[in-house]
């Protein structure tokens, strides 16, 4: 095992990471909890009946639930001003299974690598990178978002919240990739041996 996965949590350069990322989960769940809130509240069921139809809904499915109870519900208007927190949410979400089923490794002195290399063969291989200022920024998105749904579900105005709702969304993903791999030299054409025998000439 790596020196680098027996680090305690007071260790650096990992302190602020684990922190930062602890508080990500944290206000994932919290959003997570309110988009299955916002199914049953607007399907107009208690949240009894509404889990015992759709047992166990995770981010992604609670997200595409919660806009098509809207749009079947003749709530078209509120689908529409969801349907940019709700596409964050989203984003934030694939982050935030990476970071948590793919791990992160130190890169530079402030990011972090974030790969899925122990897990797939080479032609599958994913990577990106993250940095404490993203974990800060999908936490501060996450609020919002969470202030978005509250208030649809309450029926409030964002009026109040308008200061802090101002602006685009701060988290921007970095996009996944494929490594670059060295490429294999190609033979000369010379090199090559013929595919097809020779012609013999006429007797």
């Amino acid at each position: 095992m790596a020196q680098e996965d027996t680090l305690e949590p007071t260790d650096e350069p990992y302190h602020d990471y684990w922190t930062k990322l602890g508080r990500l989960i944290h206000y994932h769940s919290l959003v997570e909890a309110l988009v299955i809130s916002g199914i049953h509240h607007f399907a107009e069921v208690t949240s009894g009946i509404g889990n015992a139809i759709a047992p166990g809904l995770r981010a992604d499915g609670a997200k595409s639930a919660l806009l098509r109870v809207l749009e079947t519900s003749r709530n078209g208007a509120i689908a529409e001003r969801l349907a940019s927190p709700l596409t964050q949410f989203g984003v934030i979400n694939t982050t935030r299974n990476n970071l948590v089923h793919w791990g992160a490794l130190r890169d530079g002195d402030t990011g972090f690598l974030v790969t899925n290399a122990k897990r797939v063969i080479p032609s599958s291989l994913k990577e990106f990178r993250v940095s404490l200022r993203d974990l800060d920024a999908m936490h501060l998105d996450l609020y919002r978002i969470g202030v978005h749904l509250m208030c649809e579900i309450r029926g409030e105005t964002l009026d109040e919240w308008a200061e802090v709702l101002a602006g685009p969304w701060l988290y921007k993903p970095a996009q996944r990739h494929r490594p670059n791999r060295p490429k294999r030299s190609k033979r000369s054409r010379s090199s090559k041996s013929p595919t097809h025998p020779p012609k013999s000439s006429p007797p």
